[in-house]
């Protein structure tokens, strides 16, 4: 925790930083690229192998009984549909396992970054100071494997604004409690700030 002999110091940082209008050249700018992040759990890839194959089980079953039992469709046909359907999955499982690969996260002073996506690459910044809750889910594949999907959400937002699967459960944890701590200290220093700017009026 941090003491009240050290609180001081952090408002007149702040305050400083609030009246700081120094332009930045571009060779200043920080890019998302120079931070270095962390790639989800390795484990992670195997978890989505898994769900796949239970999810090409399922939908080949049911297509094929569809095709056959309720349609009555001619055996070639059903077996052009099956294999469709066979040659999808197989792509879309190895497009799922390349994003796993791409998924990487880094914990920064003062905001969480995200990184996803292959065709449609996004990279989010959640600042500490919208960030409101944290929450940590758990499905049957990741509690085989011992992953937690890890959940934030900021501010006026119904839905979460990250979602990150992959990582380890008590890493998982461990995030999920810095990151409560982090606002909550961004939340105190801000109502700190509000009751020194009313005492000074």
């Amino acid at each position: 925790m941090t003491s009240d002999n050290q609180r001081p110091p952090q408002r007149n940082e702040q305050a400083t930083a609030q009246v700081d209008h120094t332009i930045l050249s571009t060779r200043q700018w920080q890019g998302f690229d120079q931070v270095q992040l962390t790639p989800v759990d390795p484990r992670y890839s195997s978890a989505l192998a898994l769900e796949h194959l239970f999810l090409a089980i399922v939908v080949l079953t049911i297509a094929t009984l569809v095709t056959m039992v309720i349609l009555g469709l001619p055996t070639m046909l059903v077996l052009s549909i099956v294999s469709g359907l066979f040659i999808m999955l197989i792509i879309t499982g190895f497009v799922r396992q390349a994003q796993s690969k791409r998924l990487a996260f880094g914990v920064c002073q003062h905001e969480l970054l995200l990184q996803k996506g292959i065709i449609w690459q996004q990279r989010i910044s959640l600042p500490y100071t919208r960030l409101q809750h944290v929450s940590l889910s758990q499905g049957p594949i990741e509690r085989r494997f011992q992953l937690s999907t890890l959940k934030c959400f900021s501010a006026g937002s119904g839905s979460a604004e990250i979602d990150l699967p992959g990582l380890e459960k008590s890493q998982a944890e461990q995030l999920r409690q810095h990151l409560l701590t982090q606002a909550g200290l961004v939340a105190d220093n801000v109502d700190t700030e509000s009751e020194g700017i009313t005492d000074g009026q």
